[in-house]
């Protein structure tokens, strides 16, 4: 190779170098973009790195709203702020709500003329602790025996929640399904055994679960259950007893024969949980006759009699061997059976 060649070769280098130095570069943002999930009052701070900002500026906006340029806010709320660290430009939101949910973007012009962009954008979610409330919100449901029970809950969260339910003082697994605006859990036909308080839970991994409380009532109809159908005058004394359920609780009354019993000094009334008691305590034998407890709810009613007699139990023999049997009396003797023949004598 010659000289003159070599010459040439560093001519045409020196001369790209010299006018290099006159190119401006273009910027470059060097952040990714980010998904910020943060809950309710959190700080949201939003970040951009950019090489070669020269003397062009980026704006930070949020959909077509500029809040603010590197070093000036230009929004109103005053939650908003900004700061740069040579070539690290952050904006910054404090207190965050769901009103902030959204995209926020850091942008730059070109030299090229502003339709020429480059931008990185950032998403804010925020996030909220799960929330349920019963419905209907007095928390109370009442049906009838044999209707369908459809217990729901109002669930709300960010991010979606997922619900649990169960019974109290039941180990028994209940599957809720989706329904307007929350969870359900459908019983069909309801028994009295259904009645109870229900609860569902909503978690969501931000702060702690919360429940709700459902209290299912069922109603039925009258039902009265008794020992025995008789009952003897012991000293003029007895106890009548009428175990009675239902749903409403049922009013209860006592009646001999048609006739409406009232307390009186030989009549009283006592009632402890669902067992109702009639005690008679007359000494003469017009306690006699056919007794009953009448229980009314709103469902129906219902009757169980029971009959007061003077009537001796069932007899218990016992015999003593120790003692020896009495012979009996002698046909002879006083007292005993005598002969006719005898004293036709």
């Amino acid at each position: 190779m010659n000289k003159f060649y070599k010459s040439s070769v560093l001519l045409v280098v020196l001369q790209n170098l010299s006018l290099g130095s006159n190119i401006q570069v273009e910027p470059q943002i060097q952040t990714s973009p980010r998904k910020l999930q943060l809950p309710r009052g959190d700080t949201a701070v939003f970040e951009c790195q950019v090489a070669h900002l020269g003397d062009r500026h980026i704006v930070w906006r949020r959909g077509y709203d500029v809040l603010a340029t590197e070093r000036m806010v230009l929004s109103p709320d005053p939650r908003i702020s900004v700061h740069v660290d040579r070539e690290l430009f952050t904006l910054s939101i404090q207190n965050i709500g769901n009103q902030d949910r959204g995209e926020y973007v850091c942008q730059i012009s070109t030299i090229s003329g502003s339709s020429n962009l480059i931008s990185v954008e950032h998403s804010l979610d925020i996030l909220v602790a799960a929330r349920v409330e019963s419905v209907p919100e007095s928390a109370y449901l009442t049906l009838q025996e044999d209707e369908d029970a459809v217990l729901e809950c109002k669930v709300s969260g960010n991010p979606a929640p997922t619900v649990t339910w169960e019974k109290q003082g039941s180990s028994k697994v209940l599957l809720g399904s989706s329904c307007a605006g929350g969870s359900c859990v459908v019983i069909k036909h309801v028994q009295r055994s259904d009645s109870g308080v229900y609860m569902c839970t909503a978690d969501n991994g931000v702060g702690s679960p919360h429940t709700a409380t459902i209290f299912l009532t069922v109603q039925y109809q009258p039902q009265i259950r008794i020992e025995s159908k008789q009952k003897p005058l012991d000293q003029g004394r007895a106890r009548l007893e009428c175990e009675i359920l239902g749903e409403p609780r049922p009013t209860v009354a006592w009646y001999r024969d048609q006739t409406k019993l009232q307390a009186s000094p030989y009549i009283k009334f006592q009632e402890s949980g669902n067992t109702h008691v009639l005690l008679l305590s007359d000494p003469t034998t017009t306690s006699f006759g056919n007794y009953s407890c009448v229980a009314k709810n709103l469902l129906g009613d219902a009757r169980e009699f029971i009959e007061v007699h003077g009537r001796p139990s069932s007899l218990m023999f016992s015999t003593d061997e120790s003692k020896p049997t009495s012979p009996g009396p002698m046909l002879d003797e006083p007292g005993g059976f005598t002969d006719k023949r005898s004293n036709d004598k």
